[in-house]
């Protein structure tokens, strides 16, 4: 894992810096809260944990598989 310090307004740009595949940056932080902007193209999914989790869980469901 990589781990990053970052101030407000500032980005973590992920893939060439000339293409990013996803650009995030910090928007704002309040009382221990971080608030991230992410920035990619509309055919990349982006969830928090918990929702993707429920997806997964979903399409075990659908497939038969628990």
């Amino acid at each position: 894992m990589l781990t990053l310090s970052r101030g407000k307004g500032e980005r973590i740009i992920i893939g060439d810096p000339a293409h990013p595949i996803v650009i995030i940056e910090v928007v704002d932080i309040k009382l221990g809260r971080v608030r991230l902007g992410v920035y990619a193209e509309d055919t990349c999914p982006i969830h928090r944990e918990e929702v993707a989790n429920e997806i997964l869980n979903a399409r075990q469901i659908d497939d038969g598989s628990k």
